[in-house]
C-alpha cells in the first residue's frame, strides 16, 4: 500500500467521525484530493513515477515521459437526475483525463481513462460525463456551462 492508499484510508476515517459528530465537511475538496490520490496510488503500483502537481498546476499529475494527467473525482449526484458530473475539462492541457467515480463514503473507486482522441469524443460542451449507477437507465446529462 502507498502513502497515498493510506492517506485516502485516514482521511475517510476523519471523514466519518466528522459527519458522526454533525461537523460539516467540504465534499468537494476531499473528493477532488482522494480522486488525485487514488490515481497516484494506482500509477504507482503500475510502475510509474507520477509526481502529484494539484492546485496552483494546470495539471494534476506529470509522468516522468511529460504527459500531463488530470483527475476528476465525482461522487453520485442525485440533484442532477442521477449522474456523476466532472466539470471544468480542458482538453488542451492534458494528454490523459482519469474519471474516478466514488461511492458516497470513498470506499469503492472505479476508474475511466480517456487518451488524447478519447477525450475529444467527451460530452465537454455540457462539461458533464455520466455513467449510471447499477439498475437505473441513462439519464440526460444537464446543461452547466
Amino acid at each position: 500500500m502507498s502513502e497515498y492508499a493510506e492517506a485516502v484510508q485516514r482521511l475517510r476515517s476523519v471523514i466519518t467521525f466528522l459527519e458522526r459528530n454533525s461537523i460539516k465537511v467540504p465534499r468537494t475538496e476531499f473528493t477532488s484530493t482522494i480522486g488525485e490520490w487514488l490515481v497516484m496510488d494506482q500509477l504507482l503500483q503500475q510502475g510509474y513515477s507520477p509526481t502529484l502537481q494539484s492546485g496552483q498546476y494546470d495539471v494534476d499529475i506529470l509522468l516522468k515521459s511529460g504527459d500531463r494527467v488530470e483527475v476528476k473525482a465525482a461522487t453520485w449526484d442525485s440533484d442532477f437526475g442521477g449522474v456523476y458530473r466532472f466539470d471544468r475539462i480542458k482538453p488542451e492541457k492534458l494528454d490523459h483525463l482519469v474519471c474516478v467515480t466514488l461511492l458516497d463514503d470513498y470506499s469503492e473507486a472505479e476508474y475511466f481513462v480517456f487518451s488524447d482522441d478519447d477525450i475529444n469524443s467527451l460530452p465537454l460542451e455540457s462539461n458533464c460525463v455520466q455513467r449510471p449507477r447499477e439498475g437505473r437507465q441513462p439519464t440526460t446529462c444537464p446543461d452547466i456551462r
